[in-house]
């Protein structure tokens, strides 16, 4: 925390989805009630408590569920992921339906070269490991842009997704399958206003 011309710097580790859909709607009631001045810092959600360990936020969301040592958790609830593609994409590189075989020729749509989710989902659904052509692309909006303009297949918020898929423009590739990453909102153990 640092004080600048009376409000509080707060430093806080987010992953780029929860920012691209909730979180700037959560800490809204905050920030109008109190004089803060968010610092924002980027990272995949599996990595933002090093952000925290390291002493270069105060806090942070991750998918850790223990506290790291010195510090408290906080279970806030979880972002699930779902495999999407515009129908021609779909058509075009999965007309047998998502198999290993097309998954290694159609180009996918990875956050960053950090980002294991892709992959993990892959080798959950198929069943095993599968080297893939990867776009990669840092942006939670863009990333959604890039699927949607049927250049690629990626793992979507299904919130950031919803009306997308209602009105038919993504389709599910994997239906009834989702990869869930459930968040946790981590502190210093120290208490502060």
């Amino acid at each position: 925390l640092e004080q600048e011309q009376g409000w509080t710097s707060l430093r806080i580790g987010v992953n780029a989805d929860s920012l691209a859909t909730w979180f700037l709607a959560a800490v809204t009631p905050y920030l109008r009630e109190e004089r803060v001045l968010l610092d924002l810092s980027v990272e995949d959600q599996d990595l933002t408590h090093e952000l925290l360990r390291d002493g270069r936020v105060a806090a942070c969301l991750g998918t850790r569920p223990e506290p790291l040592q010195g510090c408290r958790c906080l279970a806030l609830g979880r972002m699930d992921y779902l495999c999407l593609a515009t129908p021609d994409f779909a058509a075009r590189w999965f007309p047998q339906g998502l198999t290993a075989e097309a998954a290694e020729h159609a180009p996918a749509a990875v956050f960053n070269r950090k980002d294991l989710m892709h992959g993990r989902f892959l080798a959950t659904v198929l069943g095993q490991e599968v080297r893939y052509p990867a776009h990669y692309l840092p942006s939670s909006e863009q990333f959604l842009e890039l699927v949607a303009a049927g250049l690629a297949y990626g793992m979507v918020p299904r919130l950031q997704a919803r009306e997308r898929l209602a009105a038919g423009a993504l389709q599910d590739l994997a239906p009834g399958r989702a990869e869930t990453a459930a968040l946790y909102w981590h502190t210093w153990g120290l208490r502060t206003r």
